[in-house]
């Protein structure tokens, strides 16, 4: 992803600076946000000038101060790229103090200061495990866009603007987020912090394996971050220890906090805390949606990822404890994790009771002879009785022991309204890590429920945990179910899930007619995201005449704007558009990604009352500062509130609408043959436009000129329809105004087609007057070497034609010009128009009728002229010269004495 903030601007472009506007310009991209002034430690500008760059092979170490503290910039190039390093020198030897930066560095021309290019930094936490400091990584590419333009005589200007801040206040916050033990607090050995920023959280959504932060160490442990960006609609993040086995027999546990917050601030931070014991990964898979990465709820309007960024972090604080503690915490976090083994989620039926019972097993070996169930002591859980039952050599199968629980209550659940969900598991009878289980099971009636193939016999043997201990171990274990009982809801909400669920199905049926909508006849060889919103109005009269709102969707930040009135002179329809609004995303400047949306406009209790209109763009199209686009006239504002056949419910009820896009994002895989379609297809351009760009018409004034190709899957029923929508092809934007092209069967003549091309724009009043040429062209699909074109004339789009330029064909002429075109019905009729100064063109033309009348005139002037001279008189002999020059005097009055013209020359001779 691009990292400078602006491209370099040409010389003749760029508006000469001061170096104090320079240095306050680097001064003010930096924002102190949650800091105030008694937090800013130091700050300062500095700058070098490189005397020999040698494409980054120089020698660029300065070592300076800020903030009472020496700091380093440290430059490394390695294959064509190179990375430049902040890095604090005294933190190493200091784990008191904590302190952060910001820092904008600057590439600048050495003799113009206007001329630069800047890269900021996040808010960087400066700590003895970050030695390598804050990195800026620069490209092959991007040295060569941004960076080699500015060097000048193998010279440049590398400047830097650093702001330094105590960060005490935020690291202490996070301390406080540990949860302390109320009766014993043990020895704290070490406690600190890592930070990681992802740089492109884009590239890294798309990729869905685990990422791992880099290697940290804290209380002699190394440690890493892992990060799951796709777990089913959120993000994972678990802390793994790496020499976890040292770890335990250390007698150390810990307890640490995962975080996540804004590059920029502290204000935009989420935080969830656990304890650290074995030698797994722990932490939350569940962490946060991925949806939530991007709403602006905190006071400052700030998202968790901005500009494509995130910081994630862990605050560890290990502490050292006696051999009790730790089997006590060993054991509660056990117990959590049989939890966290029964599913859950937030719309469950009522939880009445839950708990955990273990059976000791002391001789296990005497069960090993018995061919037999055998059952532990009855249990009770919330009221009701319970039996774990046994099959040491297996119920079915010899390799196998079997598992059960037994409800001996004499009433079923199913009369009480109730069902279970419950984890059967064994484990080592000193070791909580060293243990097998199972998923939960539902539990509905007065049964026996489990697993008749639970473990087999010769696992049971076999080391588990982190100490390597056998389940078994002299003989013994531990066998136990953790029960969970559930109270259903009330019938009303019952009926409720139901009618949930019946809107769900409905729901996911709309959907699917959405994407129905759209058009496959590109070949799409790779949907790289897609995704829906809707944006629920409660007040549609409200909205005013243009009504906004951003959204988040598959990497970039999108805009809805809705015109409930129209826009500009469309005063009967609504009008609907959609735009990118993101500043860097990774489909900036990559022609590989296309996009596909569907606008639509439902009702907001029900989802088959809807209308929807898909637009497909073209390559590059959802890059930074794409325009709008959609349509003008989306839909009638009368038929808003309507009932009939298609809309069973009005689309506005009681002022209430659902608005919203499906959005497709696809990448296509161009292989040799489309290529070679491609330049077939540069070819057919130039000859369309060498055909339209003659010397009759004055290039000089057109606008603009562009290309549009209408796909006719079926020509017969495109010229038979009944409706206008039916004959023509979608809307496109040519020279600032939006086109139609269409044709159908002449209804006053049906022995000719008419194939007409309308300006959408042209209202029947105060219309602006387009002057047009256009060359329509039939050809067969993905095919640009056999065609056929017609040329219509240069022409006035006006409100006495409503906007409509026809071309009539007998059906004849038309039949042989399309006979060898069209394949099963279908056919391409492309558009090329030349858009021209609406005014200049007319004057143009007169001026250049009136240039060749008066030239003619002068011809024949001079002409006369010659004639008044007689050769009769004189002697024949060769004329060796004859010219003729104006002398033209602009006041006869001011003429003094003698006046002579300029000198002019004719046969060789001044005169």
């Amino acid at each position: 992803m691009p990292i400078f903030t602006k491209k370099p601007k040409k010389t003749n472009f760029v508006e000469q600076i001061t170096k104090d506007q320079y240095v306050e310009n680097l001064k003010n991209l930096i924002k102190d946000d949650s800091y105030v002034k008694n937090d800013i430690l130091g700050e300062e500008y500095l700058e070098w000038c490189i005397m020999d760059w040698n494409e980054g092979e120089c020698d660029f170490n300065p070592k300076f101060n800020i903030g009472g503290y020496e700091w380093e910039f440290y430059l490394k190039s390695y294959d064509q790229c190179f990375d430049i390093n902040l890095r604090n020198l005294s933190i190493k030897n200091n784990r008191e103090n904590h302190i952060c930066v910001k820092c904008v560095l600057s590439f600048c021309n050495p003799k113009n200061y206007s001329h630069h290019n800047t890269i900021y930094s996040s808010l960087y936490n400066c700590s003895k495990y970050n030695v390598d400091g804050y990195c800026y990584s620069i490209n092959y590419n991007e040295y060569m866009k941004v960076i080699k333009p500015l060097i000048k005589n193998n010279r440049v200007m590398i400047c830097a603007y650093i702001k330094v801040y105590n960060n005490e206040k935020n690291i202490n916050n996070l301390k406080e987020l540990i949860e302390e033990d109320n009766e014993k607090v043990d020895e704290i050995n070490e406690e600190n912090y890592y930070e990681w920023e992802i740089k492109d959280w884009n590239s890294l959504e798309f990729n869905c394996n685990n990422k791992c932060s880099p290697e940290f160490s804290i209380a002699g442990y190394n440690w890493g971050i892992i990060l799951q960006p796709n777990n089913k609609g959120y993000i994972s993040l678990e802390l793994i220890n790496k020499n976890s086995v040292q770890f335990n027999k250390d007698n150390m546990y810990a307890k640490f906090i995962l975080y996540i917050r804004n590059c920029n601030n502290y204000s935009r931070l989420k935080a969830e805390n656990t304890i650290f014991l074995d030698c797994k990964k722990n932490g939350f898979q569940k962490f946060i949606r991925k949806t939530d990465l991007y709403s602006k709820k905190d006071k400052n309007g700030t998202s968790y990822i901005e500009n494509n960024k995130i910081v994630i972090g862990a605050y560890v604080r290990v502490f050292k404890m006696e051999e009790e503690s730790i089997l006590q915490k060993t054991k509660e976090q056990y117990i959590n994790k049989l939890k966290n083994l029964i599913e859950d989620n937030s719309k469950e039926d009522e939880i009445v009771g839950e708990g955990f019972y273990e059976w000791k097993i002391e001789d296990w070996n005497k069960l090993d002879n018995d061919s037999n169930s055998i059952c532990s002591p009855e249990f009770i859980i919330s009221t009701y009785k319970w039996e774990i039952s046994l099959y040491p050599k297996g119920e079915e199968e010899d390799n196998y022991i079997s598992i059960y629980l037994i409800n001996k209550s004499s009433i079923s659940f199913s009369i009480d309204d109730m069902y279970v969900k419950f984890i059967l598991y064994i484990r080592n009878c000193n070791d909580f890590t060293s243990y097998k289980a199972d998923q939960s099971v539902i539990f509905l009636e007065y049964q026996k429920n489990g697993f008749s193939q639970f473990i087999k016999k010769t696992d049971l043997y076999d080391k588990f945990g982190n100490y390597n201990k056998p389940i078994i171990e002299d003989g013994k274990a531990v066998i136990g179910a953790y029960i969970r009982i559930y109270k259903y809801k009330i019938e009303e909400e019952l009926a409720a899930k139901e009618e949930e669920f019946v809107l769900k199905k409905a729901k996911e049926e709309y959907i699917n007619k959405l994407k129905d909508l759209v058009d496959d006849d590109n070949k799409i060889d790779e949907v790289i995201k897609e995704n829906y919103y809707e944006w629920e109005i409660e007040d549609w009269n409200k909205l005013g005449y243009r009504a906004i709102k951003e959204f988040s969707a598959v990497g970039c930040t999108w805009e809805i704007s809705l015109f409930p009135e129209g826009e500009e002179d469309e005063k009967d329809y609504v009008s609907f558009y959609i735009s990118n609004k993101s500043k860097n995303s990774i489909f900036y400047e990559n022609d590989d990604f296309n996009a596909k949306f569907v606008l639509f406009i439902r009702n907001f209790k029900n989802y088959s009352s809807f209308k929807a209109e898909q637009i497909i763009t073209t390559t590059g199209c959802i890059g930074e500062n794409y325009r709008r686009i959609g349509f003008s006239r989306f839909i009638k504002n009368s038929l808003l509130y309507k009932v009939n056949k298609f809309y069973k419910e009005p689309l506005v009820d009681c002022g209430k609408t659902v608005v919203g896009a499906y959005i497709i994002i696809y990448k296509n895989k161009i292989e040799a043959e489309e290529e070679s379609l491609q330049k077939y297809k540069e070819n057919y351009l130039e000859n369309l436009k060498y055909i339209i760009n003659d010397n009759k018409f004055p290039s000089n004034e057109m606008i603009e000129s562009g290309y549009f190709e209408w796909v006719i899957k079926d020509l017969n029923k495109t010229l038979n329809a009944k409706f206008d929508f039916e004959r023509c092809s979608p809307e496109f934007m040519i020279g600032g105004h939006i086109w139609k092209i269409g044709m159908e069967v002449d209804q006053d003549n049906n022995e000719y087609i008419k194939i007409i091309l309308k300006n959408m724009d042209i209202e029947e009043k105060n219309a602006e007057q387009v002057w047009t040429r256009c060359i329509i062209s039939f050809h067969p699909y993905k095919d640009y070497i056999h065609y056929k074109s017609k040329e219509l004339p240069l022409f006035l789009f006006c409100n006495s034609n409503n906007g409509i330029c026809s071309k009539y064909i007998h059906k004849s002429s038309f039949n042989k010009l399309i006979e060898t075109l069209i394949n099963d019905s279908k056919i391409v009729l492309d558009a090329y128009l030349c858009i021209y100064n609406n005014n200049e063109i007319v004057n143009e033309l007169t001026i250049k009728e009136n240039i060749e009348e008066n030239n003619s005139k002068k011809e024949e002037y001079i002409n006369q002229l010659k004639n008044l001279i007689s050769d009769n008189n004189t002697k024949p002999g060769e004329i060796i010269g004859e010219g003729y020059h104006e002398w033209i005097i602009d006041d006869w009055e001011k003429l003094k004495n003698e006046s002579y013209s300029q000198i002019f020359e004719i046969g060789s001779h001044e005169w």
